[in-house]
C-alpha cells in the first residue's frame, strides 16, 4: 500500500505533466495566432493595393491622399476639479452652549 508520500509524489507528477501538455498547447495556439495575424495583414494589405490599382491613383496622389485624411488629434479639456469648502465661524456663544 503506497504512503501519503508517495500518493502525493504522484499526484505531483501527474500535475506537471498535465501542466507541460498545457503549455504545449498554448505555445501551438500562440503559434496559430501569430499566423492567422499575418494572412489577415497579409490579404487587408493586398486589398488595399487592389483598390488603389482600381482608382487608378497614382503614389503621388495616394500619398497626397493619406496625408490629407490623417485623424487629426481630439483635443483633450482638463476640467479643473474644485471642491467646495464651507466654513463656519463658532461664536463664543455658540462654544458655552
Amino acid at each position: 500500500m503506497p504512503t501519503p508520500l508517495e500518493k502525493t509524489e504522484a499526484l505531483l507528477e501527474k500535475a506537471i505533466a498535465d501542466l507541460e501538455s498545457i503549455r504545449a498547447k498554448k505555445a501551438d495556439i500562440l503559434e496559430k495566432e501569430k499566423q492567422g495575424i499575418a494572412r489577415v495583414n497579409s490579404l487587408e494589405n493586398t486589398r488595399i493595393l487592389q483598390l488603389v490599382n482600381l482608382s487608378k491613383i497614382d503614389s503621388s496622389q495616394l500619398k497626397a491622399l493619406l496625408m490629407t485624411e490623417q485623424p487629426k488629434p481630439v483635443e483633450q479639456v482638463v476640467k479643473p476639479e474644485t471642491t467646495n469648502f464651507v466654513t463656519e465661524r463658532i461664536t463664543e456663544d455658540e462654544e458655552d452652549e
